[in-house]
């Protein structure tokens, strides 16, 4: 488990007594709230922010430190996608929901080359209250009623939508259910009963697969993405950072994070010319170049960067997180080209980042 670190909340966040969506809220923090980050269970965080101690949803939070932030990350750099399907629920049902995430939390496996997968063995062939499980609306006989350890089909429907399209992968069991269901269409049901039905298939290509299945309560998805896990991690290549023509070099080396592009900030801003300043008391950062100045008042747990521009101040939102990386405060590629007027361009064959100036 990472150790403690310091993390922000990138929007409003309900912190919950537990690690699970039918928890009470004790508090709501506000955006841009600095916390720090103690465990993870389930998708939750477990925060401490002020006299607060509780958790909340791990899509809510970001943690500056990008490599601890990987740790917490259970899809690996060196994992190759494959497959992904989502379904959609509501929030009105938090046991149905709970049910739905421990599941998915309990069938986030590797399948080995040659080896199978077992819905119910994975979730421990049984629904009561005693093993975790939460009453919700489940189907028996064709008809709906309560009964323990409803959403479990949806997530086991989740899991075969995604894994079906995956070459030699060889289905073992695949139930329907009594009567369609609304999440996936009936071909894609793939119905749990413990001791009746089950899910599985087993894995015939030549190397292992990562199951992965993640609750998104802001969104209300269900999502089920399956990566080709390799023997080896591969190094992750570098993106190339090209200025008016020029490659640029930093101590750092730039880094791709969530899909934009970050590179040290100090390194960048003064290479364009900035004089850069850092204060220690107040953590400000500024970067000055005659009459324009930009200034992250928080520095790394800035959510806004002030400019200024001949005398004239404005308040400018970061359109993207910044991280902490090596010590180093990096910002992302494009957020710096809005700043200072540059166009950026990315180059996907090169893996390249173009910054030029917009006329």
């Amino acid at each position: 488990m990472p150790a403690a670190t310091k993390g922000v909340t990138l929007q409003a966040a309900n912190v919950r007594s537990g690690a699970g969506i039918f928890y009470s809220v004790i508090k709501t923090l506000n955006a841009g709230t600095e916390l720090t980050v103690l465990a993870k269970e389930l998708g939750w965080f477990k925060i401490t922010a002020g006299s607060t101690t509780g958790y909340t949803y791990n899509t809510m939070v970001k943690i500056y430190d990008a490599a601890i932030a990987a740790q917490y990350n259970p899809v690996k750099p060196n994992y190759e996608k494959l497959a992904s399907y989502a379904t959609m629920f509501s929030a009105s049902d938090p046991n149905r929901n709970y049910n739905m995430e421990r599941g998915a939390y309990m069938n986030q496996v590797i399948v080995k080359s040659g080896a199978s997968f077992s819905f119910n063995k994975n979730t421990g062939n049984s629904t009561t209250t005693a093993n975790g499980w939460r009453e919700s609306i489940i189907l028996v006989d064709s008809v709906r009623t309560k009964g323990v350890g409803g959403g479990l089909c949806q997530v086991s429907s989740t899991i075969y939508s995604a894994v079906k399209q995956i070459p030699r992968i060889t289905i073992l069991e695949r139930n329907p259910h009594s009567v369609p269901v609304g999440y996936v269409p009936r071909a894609n049901e793939a119905m749990i009963n413990y001791g009746t039905s089950d899910f599985r298939f087993r894995n015939d290509n030549s190397f292992g697969i990562f199951v992965c299945t993640l609750t998104d309560f802001n969104a209300g998805t269900l999502t089920c993405a399956v990566y080709r896990v390799d023997p080896a991690p591969r190094p992750a290549p570098v993106p190339k950072i090209v200025i008016d023509g020029t490659m640029v070099s930093f101590e750092v080396a730039p880094q791709m994070i969530n899909d934009n592009v970050y590179v040290e900030m100090r390194s960048l801003f003064e290479y364009l010319g900035y004089t850069v300043t850092y204060n220690d008391t107040t953590r400000a950062t500024q970067m000055t170049k005659g009459a324009v100045e930009f200034i992250l008042e928080k520095g790394v747990n800035s959510t806004e960067i002030i400019s200024v521009k001949n005398g004239v101040r404005k308040t400018i939102p970061l359109s993207y997180p910044i991280y902490l990386v090596s010590n180093r405060t990096m910002m992302a590629i494009r957020m710096i080209g809005e700043l200072i007027g540059y166009d950026v361009s990315w180059n996907q064959a090169a893996y390249t980042d173009t910054l030029t100036v917009m006329h």
